[in-house]
């Protein structure tokens, strides 16, 4: 009996055919946090749909159903993760001045949370769009924005301007950032609460 082979079409040309809804949607966010732990131990380039689909539990073909390829799937973290880094910066924009102790824990807390989520996809975000121009031109705009954002806030709190916004932005979030990286990722033998303190002393530098 001869058969006949049909060509499946290329993920990144399958259409993209699920309805919103509360099933749907907690099936999308199983496979987008999937992504993002093994973007955590992996690099952009050497994670597959396998991997992510090994992760999430899922079948290839339920992958794509949510996102034609493992890009859309990194770009949809994307968009998550911008999204979430606005509600960082509005917490601080919200902390009263003179900062207190229990504001600053407070929101380095929700910066921790914020990277124990997303630290991965930011990790692996330059990686990812080395050839893509227009998506580095974006990203960088973005991160940008963001800065300037913290920076501004740094001002507030201070009473007073420390040279470029931007810049005590990119610093303050760097130093967040790295530190975060660091003992994630080394699996440095340190507790949360130390890191928290630690990073508190550094933002009260920033803000006095």
């Amino acid at each position: 009996m001869n058969h006949t082979s049909r060509t499946e079409p290329a993920p990144a040309t399958r259409e993209v055919n699920w309805v919103a809804g509360p099933r749907a949607d907690r099936t999308r966010q199983q496979i987008l946090d999937a992504a993002n732990r093994v973007f955590l131990e992996r690099s952009f380039s050497a994670v597959r749909v396998d991997d992510i689909v090994a992760e999430a539990n899922v079948s290839r073909a339920t992958f794509y159903v949510y996102f034609p390829s493992k890009r859309d799937a990194f770009l949809a973290l994307g968009i998550d993760s911008v999204a979430a880094g606005n509600a960082v910066a509005d917490a601080l924009d919200r902390v009263p001045s003179p900062l207190t102790h229990a504001n600053l824990k407070a929101w380095i807390n929700r910066y921790l949370d914020y990277l124990e989520h997303y630290g991965p996809f930011i990790r692996s975000w330059d990686e990812a769009l080395a050839n893509d121009p227009t998506l580095q031109m974006q990203s960088h705009f973005n991160v940008e924005r963001f800065c300037r954002r913290l920076g501004l806030a740094l001002e507030r709190l201070r009473g007073r301007p420390e040279g470029d916004a931007t810049l005590q932005g990119l610093a303050l979030r760097g130093g967040i950032e790295g530190v975060w990286y660091f003992w994630r990722l080394s699996e440095m033998a340190h507790e949360r609460d130390e890191v928290v303190q630690t990073l508190m002393s550094c933002v009260r530098l920033y803000a006095s």
